[in-house]
């Protein structure tokens, strides 16, 4: 399928955005057993949707039985992670500044579609991103992306965590060579030890149902109050544990983007955030959308008490 993969390598290296790409076989997860035991420790908290279509989490096959090989592809956030940010400011994780990243990759994926079925007009692809009942960190570890980092994320040696990953499967056998990445955390535990509320467990493991991006964008209704001192000024996501990586230091930057709709003090958020403040008319095409007005005005309530008791 040699101009399937020229089709595809030209697309990709046309768009400034998209820093590798890589081919995965659609074959069974190796260890099934972690996923199956995280669920079954509730550590997925409130998702439910994790336990969903569980057969093709674990068998990419069953997602997309004609499967043959899986594309997958690294794309630049919208702005790089700050180092240390301002605590009289309202913090909004990096990945989040910006469009809604789904509607972004997949867009991208839909103007590539036709191109390949150009030259295979037999050609099927199911393309996915993070919300579909696909492991896309395992198969990105297969394609030779990068190594599961001890803070759950996949890590690249050049890229850190600083990325999206998307991909789609096709019902072609595809091959592009991969060096498969060895585990280059060592005995590096900065993000262990760094994360707020101790959600980052030993095993590269995340235990959703205490981490602050969990708790920001998915938890419904209160969030317990053993973690309101630790939320600090975080009103949608955590960077922290990609902030203290070693492999994210160099992409680190000082200063968030002056002038950005996403850095406001934590009053603007406020009026923003009242009924009828405009946070619809602003943000409805972000991933901020997605947690919603009324969880993102619980959320500054919880960062505007913290900064006065401060």
């Amino acid at each position: 399928m040699a101009d399937l993969f020229s089709c595809i390598d030209n697309f990709f290296s046309q768009q400034t955005d998209v820093l590798e790409w890589g081919v995965a076989s659609p074959a069974p997860l190796e260890q099934p057993e972690r996923l199956m035991q995280w669920l079954a420790e509730h550590k997925h908290g409130e998702m439910a949707y994790m336990q969903e279509h569980l057969a093709m989490r674990l068998n990419p096959q069953q997602f997309f039985p004609e499967a043959e090989s899986v594309v997958l592809f690294l794309h630049r956030t919208p702005v790089n992670i700050v180092k240390s940010p301002k605590m009289l400011e309202a913090q909004v994780a990096a990945y989040a500044c910006g469009p809604d990243y789904h509607h972004t990759l997949k867009s991208m994926m839909r103007e590539l579609e036709p191109q390949l079925v150009a030259f295979d007009p037999e050609l099927k692809l199911k393309m996915f991103v993070d919300s579909a009942p696909v492991m896309e960190r395992d198969l990105a570890v297969r394609a030779g992306l990068g190594w599961v980092g001890k803070n759950g994320l996949l890590l690249h040696s050049q890229h850190g965590s600083q990325f999206f990953l998307g991909g789609f499967f096709l019902n072609r056998k595809l091959e592009k060579e991969a060096v498969i990445s060895h585990d280059a955390c060592g005995t590096c535990r900065r993000c262990i030890d760094a994360c707020p509320t101790s959600a980052i467990e030993e095993t590269r493991q995340v235990n959703a149902s205490r981490c602050i991006s969990y708790l920001t964008i998915e938890k419904k209704g209160e969030i317990d109050q053993e973690f309101y001192e630790k939320i600090g000024n975080r009103i949608f996501g955590c960077d922290t544990c990609q902030q203290v990586c070693p492999w994210n230091a160099k992409l680190l930057v000082d200063d968030p983007s002056d002038g950005s709709k996403f850095n406001r003090s934590l009053e603007d958020w406020l009026v923003i955030l009242q009924p009828g403040g405009g946070f619809k008319r602003l943000f409805k095409e972000t991933p901020l959308y997605r947690a919603g007005r009324r969880k993102m005005l619980r959320n500054v309530g919880i960062a505007l008490n913290n900064c006065e008791e401060d």
